[in-house]
């Protein structure tokens, strides 16, 4: 009597089959998790970014704040502490008198980046845009913008 046994695999072969199904599902769930777990740490390393440039960005608001030693009104900054020529170049018609007190320094407040100030494409960047006022005289302001990146 002869056993004809096509399409099966024979208990060596169901064996096999089964040990390749439970490593793939091994591998499939090591995968998932590995994912899960990336896509975690680079949610929290990029909100802690967002967080360094917000308290940078609030430093600098409050170092240039109008009303340093009470600090009620650090969003409105001093034209005298803002060294920026730009800031003159952008507002011709706000900023009238004011070239002379202003110097090319400090290029972060104003509207245009700074050479070289664009992060390279393969590192992670962070950018806060915090709206400040200036005050240009006591009764004077001019609405902007203080920009930070935080650059990892």
């Amino acid at each position: 009597m002869r056993i004809n046994n096509k399409g099966q695999a024979g208990p060596i072969g169901e064996d096999m089959i089964y040990m390749i199904v439970v490593v793939l599902a091994i591998a499939a769930l090591l995968v998932v998790v590995v994912k899960a777990f990336a896509d975690h740490e680079v949610k929290y390393a990029k909100l802690d970014m967002y967080r360094s440039a917000l308290i940078t960005a609030d430093r600098i608001s409050t170092d240039l704040a109008w009303d340093y030693e009470g600090s009620k009104r650090t969003r409105i900054l001093d034209i005298n502490k803002i060294n920026c020529e730009d800031l003159y170049k952008k507002c011709k018609n706000c900023f009238v008198g004011i070239k002379d007190r202003t110097k090319p320094e400090d290029e972060w407040i104003c509207n245009n980046k700074p050479k070289n100030s664009l992060p390279e494409p393969d590192l992670v960047a962070a950018t806060i845009r915090l709206p400040v006022s200036i005050r240009i005289d006591v009764k004077e302001f001019h609405p902007g913008i203080l920009e930070v990146t935080v650059v990892r």
